[in-house]
């Protein structure tokens, strides 16, 4: 899979989970995650995906303090992907023995 591909990917995921903090029980610390999730999710996305989080990012923003907003993007900045982790998968043919 190409590299651009997995970003894409992860920024959707990024966008979901943006939406999950954004739908849940509505306390500011959850707005605090959305947009920073928002925030990360806008950094890879292109075109309608893009516009869509930034959309949200606004209408969540909104609800936010100007310090809670900087806090998410504190949050924002400070993300940095995992490194993989290379332990092996159960099921994976390599580790399985045959009979």
């Amino acid at each position: 899979m190409a590299a651009g591909c997995r970003r894409t990917g992860a920024a959707r995921a990024q966008s979901k989970l943006a939406e999950v903090y954004a739908s849940g029980r509505a306390t500011p610390e959850d707005f605090i995650y959305a947009c920073a999730w928002f925030l990360l999710a806008t950094a890879s996305l292109r075109g309608i995906h893009r516009q869509k989080a930034r959309f949200e990012y606004a209408r969540i923003s909104s609800h936010l303090t100007p310090g809670q907003l900087a806090r998410a993007k504190r949050l924002a900045g400070d993300w940095h992907p995992k490194k993989p982790d290379n332990t092996p998968r159960l099921g994976h043919r390599k580790y399985l023995r045959a009979e």
